[in-house]
């Protein structure tokens, strides 16, 4: 289980307080600027907060930098510049997580990287950099995954792959944090939503037309359409 309790961050994040179990994907909502991709990154221990952020009775603050990033790794919501190749990348996060090398090419069939595999991360696409990063994240096996925005400008193909990617994690029984403001796609695969504005959690019963609402400070009308339901604004 991943506890966080009572986080801040200067003046971003203001004593932000949930729980995911195992096996549980949670949404988490906002307008930009509200604290949502600040929360991931203290969440993967990348800043320094205060308040506790415990996994499976560990506090990640004090886990070594080596050990905290096999346990939570985070998809950014933009990537970093690097002339490494995809190869590179995969290979180097392989020696990190001491996994065997050998599972690099199959991983990079598996995530339609072959003709990319020696390009260099910069020349890459966003859909191909966003499937070079899940391939990275099944390479380190965290028990905890956090993305950020991830569906952003994805097209069709690599979104179909991306949420089977997600659906693979749950089975897994990983601990999946997902930042997005793509409704539709959060109301119908997270197992919970958290609603954050102003760096504070937004009260809810439940995922309401009147917490969306409360959430994005305009009018949300929930509908279902073939069974799934679907977000006008």
């Amino acid at each position: 289980m991943l506890e966080i309790s009572n986080v801040k961050y200067k003046n971003i994040l203001k004593g932000i307080s949930f729980k995911v179990k195992a096996g549980e994907i949670t949404g988490i909502v906002g307008k930009n600027g509200s604290g949502k991709s600040t929360l991931l990154k203290a969440i993967s221990g990348f800043l320094k907060y205060s308040g506790e952020i415990i996994l499976n009775g560990k506090e990640i603050k004090n886990l070594p930098g080596s050990e905290r990033i096999k346990k939570i790794n985070l998809l950014p919501q933009e990537f970093p510049v690097s002339s490494l190749t995809v190869k590179e990348i995969l290979e180097t996060t392989a020696k990190l997580t001491q996994t065997s090398l050998k599972k690099i090419d199959r991983t990079i069939e598996k995530y339609n990287l072959k003709k990319q595999k020696h390009q260099s991360l910069s020349t890459l696409s966003g859909g191909e950099k966003v499937r070079l990063f899940l391939a990275r994240l099944e390479i380190i096996d965290p028990k905890v995954v956090l993305l950020d925005e991830p569906s952003a400008f994805l097209d069709v193909v690599v979104l179909k792959e991306f949420k089977s990617f997600v659906l693979k994690m749950k089975r897994l029984r990983k601990i999946v944090i997902i930042v997005s403001n793509d409704l539709n796609f959060i109301l119908n695969t997270a197992d919970s939503i958290v609603g954050i504005k102003e760096g504070k959690i937004v009260p809810s019963t439940g995922v309401t037309e009147q917490f969306l609402t409360s959430v994005y400070d305009c009018p949300v009308k929930i509908v279902k359409i073939n069974k799934r339901q679907q977000v006008l604004i």
